[in-house]
């Protein structure tokens, strides 16, 4: 278990700590900026030490002679005209021929080191001609070590080095921590008896007030009332303690008076119980009566049961001898339709080869007109039954499409070069927006007969001088193509019968060879690729478009049922 722990506690360590927390930081920063100061006026002083003993020292001729004695002399006399500035020594560094002209103390204050070899910092500034400055601190003494290249005739010759004493200046600085601390921690405690005392009387009085009254409630008693009189947060709360044991008290009166009427409907519901368990006793016995009654007819159903189920076998039998029956009446079908057109067409093939003959050999006009007119029927009938035996084999169920992967721009190029003829007899421009990349699965044949068909028809019903636009594109698991015209429209009625067999638009301007059977024959291709086809037009007189929506991948969903939902794309009348 957790030990508790006071809220006035809480709040007090947070005035305690934080307060303490940015008084220490300030005296830390404080004592920062005093220290730098201190070291910074004491680099200065002892740079403007140096270049003065570098001035008189420069001047005399000992240097030059190397007269030590004379040159101990003129820095004992320097340093003690600048007492004052608190210079501990002076040495004078010059190199030396005999160590490779390694620099050693040459003359120096403090005579136990004159001879020895200088530190790499004395080094650095002969070398670089720059002023080294070093700060050494520890319990006892604060050190201030500045090194700076000595001069002779415009010429670095040596360095200078120079130790001043810090102690005073840190003396006064922890002096002056020690005055900030005491200050500071005067001013904490005062703080904190402050704030307990404003504490215990604006929140621990009110808070023990506050739990008083929630152990009488506790207890079941309701009259408990807090009396804070505060304009803050904790008179606002007492306020609503307040209203909070009023609807207490009304809740509590309310939840007595509904458990006395609870206790009067639990005992009638006691009482309705009781007459009806007699009820369900006489049921229950009537039921156990007519048991032996249930268990008969279970029998029955039993004998019922087989009975159907033999019969079941009996249908399934004659129904897959039907199918049977039915796949060779089809397959019948199929041959004759097939026998038929080749007869059909042996006939014909003869005359039109003969009808040329006969036209280069008759001089009469009369004559070669009759010929033409029976050249032109002879066509139609071969047109006729080209297209009905076509139209045959497409409603059979027994026809298997030669899937392949096909490029949608190659097949429309394809189509349209092989009809150019057609189209430059009525000077119909062609604009083929099929992007590059568009590919179905399909029967290659079928498809070019349905592109074939309806680009033809549309060139039926155009003037001279149209446009046919050729468009495409992908949507989910379909490819939908739209091929547009310029030509006569279609009213809502043509619409609604267009793809009907031998169904024909305009009977006063269509090409007479037409025998209504093409896009008969398209819709039912693309239904065989389970897709959808159909027509829209603005009205008579603004040109047709003929959509068809076909899948891509129709290989590998040739035994999935795809979705024929074509909710996209909608004519006017809100239909697909």
């Amino acid at each position: 278990m957790k030990p508790h722990v006071s809220l006035s506690l809480k709040l007090t360590l947070i005035v305690v700590v934080v307060p303490a927390i940015v008084i220490f930081s300030l005296t830390y920063v404080n004592m920062r900026e005093q220290t730098d100061f201190f070291e910074n006026s004491y680099e200065e002083k002892a740079t403007a030490l140096a270049l003065a003993l570098d001035a008189s020292i420069s001047k005399s001729e000992e240097l030059e002679e190397q007269n030590k004695d004379n040159l101990f002399k003129d820095i004992i006399s320097f340093m003690s005209i600048n007492k004052q500035s608190g210079i501990k020594k002076i040495s004078i560094n010059l190199p030396d021929e005999s160590i490779d002209d390694n620099l050693i103390v040459f003359v120096s204050s403090d005579v136990s080191v004159i001879g020895d070899l200088s530190d790499v910092y004395n080094s650095r500034s002969y070398t670089d001609n720059s002023v080294v400055k070093l700060s050494s601190h520890t319990e006892e003494s604060h050190i201030l070590t500045v090194i700076t290249p000595l001069h002779v005739s415009g010429g670095i010759v040596g360095t200078y080095e120079i130790e001043l004493s810090m102690d005073e200046a840190y003396a006064a600085l922890n002096a002056r921590v020690n005055n900030f601390f005491l200050i500071s921690a005067i001013s904490l405690i005062f703080l904190v008896i402050s704030f307990l005392l404003l504490l215990r009387k604006t929140v621990i009085k009110p808070i023990s007030k506050f739990k008083g009254a929630i152990n009488k409630i506790g207890e079941g008693n309701l009259d408990s009332e807090i009396k804070i009189k505060s304009h803050d947060e904790i008179g606002e709360l007492a306020k609503a303690f307040n209203n909070m044991i009023n609807e207490l008290k009304i809740s509590r009166a309310e939840i007595e008076e509904y458990s006395k009427n609870l206790e009067n409907k639990v005992e009638e519901r006691t009482k309705q119980l009781e007459g009806s368990k007699e009820q369900l006793r006489i049921k229950v016995e009537a039921l156990e009566k007519n048991k032996l009654a249930m268990l008969n007819i279970m029998g029955d159903l039993k004998k019922t049961q087989k009975e159907i189920s033999i019969l079941n076998k009996s249908l399934e039998q004659k129904v897959e001898e039907r199918t049977s029956e039915l796949e060779k009446v089809l397959k019948y079908k199929d041959e004759f339709i097939n026998q038929l057109g080749h007869d059909l067409k042996n006939p014909i093939v003869p005359i039109t080869n003969l009808l040329p003959v006969l036209k280069k050999k008759v001089d009469d006009p009369e004559l070669n007109n009759y010929l033409e007119i029976i050249s032109r029927r002879i066509n139609y009938i071969k047109h006729l039954v080209v297209q009905i035996l076509e139209f045959a084999r497409l409603n059979s169920p027994l026809l298997k499409l030669d899937l392949e992967n096909l490029n949608l721009l190659e097949v429309t190029k394809q189509v349209f070069e092989d009809n150019q003829l057609i189209f430059k007899e009525k000077d119909i421009k062609i604009k083929n927006m099929i992007g590059k990349n568009l590919s179905i699965d399909a029967d290659k044949l079928k498809i070019e007969e349905l592109i074939n068909n309806l680009s033809t028809n549309a060139v039926k019903y155009m003037e001279k001088g149209g446009t046919i636009t050729v468009n495409a594109e992908d949507y989910k698991d379909f490819i939908n193509v739209s091929i547009k015209d310029t030509g006569i429209g279609l009213t809502k009625d043509e619409l609604d019968h267009v793809f009907d067999e031998f169904y024909k638009a305009d009977w006063s301007r269509h090409d007479q060879s037409s025998i209504g059977l093409g896009l008969s024959i398209c819709k039912r291709i693309i239904e065989k690729h389970n897709g959808k086809i159909w027509a829209e037009s603005p009205g008579p007189g603004k040109g047709s478009t003929f959509y068809f929506s076909i899948p891509k991948n129709l290989m590998e969903n040739k035994e999935k049922k795809l979705d024929k939902s074509f909710e996209h794309i909608e004519n006017k009348d809100g239909e697909a």
